[in-house]
């Protein structure tokens, strides 16, 4: 599947702070998913599907999935609802790391 073309058209520049880039917790692909992840987010949310990150950043599929499942174990982000279309939120943690305020 791939990625829709809206995603594209978007021309969405994601800036990436220093602390972002000197953060020891993530791994370098942690990171590299997270922004790819910052792509598709809007206000603090998102509903991506895990195939558009692959497609998006070239992990494979089911790397993917770890590294969500570690970033929010780290507590960078939340996903709520099922397996299939959850919804995953940013947490406070992650968007103070990328220089963002949490609104509600």
């Amino acid at each position: 599947m791939k990625i829709p073309e809206i995603a594209y058209k978007q021309k969405k520049k994601i800036t990436v702070p220093h602390k972002f880039m000197m953060n020891t917790e993530l791994t370098s692909s942690e990171k590299f998913l997270f922004l790819g992840l910052c792509f598709f987010v809007q206000g603090n949310t998102t509903r991506v599907p895990s195939m558009y990150l692959a497609e998006l950043t070239g992990i494979a599929r089911s790397m993917v999935s770890n590294y969500l499942k570690k970033l929010e174990q780290k507590g960078y982000i939340m996903r709520k609802g099922r397996e299939k279309g959850r919804t995953i939120v940013l947490t406070k943690k992650g968007m103070n790391i990328i220089g963002r305020k949490l609104t509600k």
